[in-house]
């Protein structure tokens, strides 16, 4: 009777764990059900702030790139790998001949579109075949938004690398260089046409030529390294149906360009240009070294009625200028001054005392290569040197390649008391041995 009395209280006790965990396990797949539930339903619930009904991950993201006013944008462009930005300079009348509606003209300025803009504007555009040569949709205002409709951009073109710009024609387009830049091709951009313009003068007139078709176009494609005569125009029709047109501007000039070797001289079709050139007010040209050196290019005359063979090969020419004070920036732990011809000593962010001690070091350095005759108080101040390395807060632009000239960057001094203090100590160290 024990034994089965003790059988009974066991079975029992089995029961009891059973129905707990039971209930335990069956009461967590029910707080898990209700977690997922009520998470995937705030997921999908649209924010307060919209009144979408797409996701909510959506929503957020139109709400951080959709701000209350629209950003005021600028365009800055640089020619010696950013030490200097400048704004581009706007042309003087657009496309009709009018002067831009800017009320001042400090203020007036061209602003461009660029890759990722969400109005998807054709992004600046250029190759490296088309030397010099650039097309872009922009605004000539006082900043860019990103907001603009189509009637209130234009297409602009520079044949010099970014100077100087023209208006090509009102609104947006799709733009494609070929024949090395000696043709170039626009279609209206976000609307039907039957006709797109072209020009094989890099600019100085474009014509315009019939599709047969009306289309949206979408693209304009040709040789993956822009130097044949071919084009294929891809768009939509009215029917919403993909369309294509072949164009072949091959027989527009017969003739092949000639004299590349005697480029700038009379009966060559070429000219040598370089985007470090500018006139001066007599109409000379005025060679401007960027990053310590000029460089020139071989390419077809503007007006040259020829087309570039396909084999055309590009000659550059590179020559190293003198060092100027354009070829110099402020070096690491220093800013430029307000009179923008020197570079003061910054204190770093921290507060240790290795940070306070390399800027007192920096201060100190930047007075001795103003004042040499400091060589001696300042190798007295620092005599665990045997050296001083004199910064002047200047280092030469990365990539620049100028020789001579002005001498900016840091250099050794050498404590000669030091030395002197240094070889007496030996010298004593030898007669105590002896």
């Amino acid at each position: 009777p024990l034994d089965l009395i003790f059988y009974l209280n066991v079975s029992l006790f089995l029961r009891f764990i059973s129905l707990i965990l039971f209930r335990f396990i069956s009461f967590c797949f029910l707080l898990a059900f209700l977690f997922l539930f009520f998470f995937f339903l705030m997921i999908r619930r649209p924010p307060r702030s919209t009144l979408s009904s797409s996701s909510a991950a959506s929503d957020v993201y139109k709400r951080q790139l959709t701000p209350s006013a629209a950003a005021r944008l600028q365009t800055r462009i640089t020619f010696d790998k950013g030490s200097t930005w400048v704004a581009l300079t706007p042309p003087q009348h657009d496309s009709r001949g009018n002067p831009y509606p800017c009320q001042h003209a400090d203020h007036c300025r061209l602003h461009l579109f660029f890759k990722g803009n969400p109005k998807k504007y054709t992004p600046v555009y250029s190759v490296s075949s088309a030397t010099g040569l650039i097309l872009a949709v922009g605004v000539v205002a006082p900043f860019l938004t990103e907001d603009l409709s189509d009637d209130e951009v234009a297409t602009f073109f520079s044949r010099d690398a970014g100077r100087t710009w023209v208006e090509v024609q009102k609104g947006p387009s799709h733009v494609s260089f070929s024949n090395h830049g000696g043709l170039m091709v626009l279609a209206s951009q976000h609307k039907r046409t039957d006709s797109l313009s072209y020009s094989f003068n890099e600019g100085a007139d474009w014509k315009n030529l019939k599709l047969g078709a009306e289309l949206e176009v979408t693209s304009l494609a040709t040789d993956a390294n822009e130097i044949s005569s071919d084009f294929v125009v891809l768009g939509h029709t009215a029917q919403n149906k993909m369309a294509a047109v072949s164009l072949d501007f091959s027989s527009l000039h017969q003739r092949e360009c000639q004299g590349a070797d005697t480029a700038g001289e009379q009966g060559s079709d070429y000219e040598i240009w370089s985007p470090r050139v500018r006139q001066a007010a007599g109409g000379e040209a005025v060679k401007q070294c960027v990053l310590g050196r000029t460089v020139e290019y071989t390419r077809r005359k503007q007006m040259a009625r020829c087309h570039n063979s396909e084999e055309h090969d590009r000659v550059t020419i590179r020559r190293n200028c003198q060092c100027e004070m354009g070829d110099f920036e402020c070096d690491s732990g220093f800013t430029r001054a307000s009179d923008g011809k020197s570079c003061n000593a910054v204190r770093a962010g921290g507060v240790k005392d290795e940070d306070e001690k390399d800027f007192l070091y920096s201060q100190d350095m930047l007075a001795l290569s103003k004042d040499g005759s400091l060589l001696d108080s300042m190798c007295t101040k620092y005599s665990d040197h045997s050296e001083l390395w004199v910064l002047t807060g200047w280092r030469r632009i990365p990539g620049d390649s100028c020789v001579g000239g002005v001498k900016l960057t840091p250099k050794a001094a050498v404590c000669v008391r030091s030395r002197l203090s240094l070889q007496h100590g030996f010298m004593l160290f030898g007669i105590l041995v002896v």
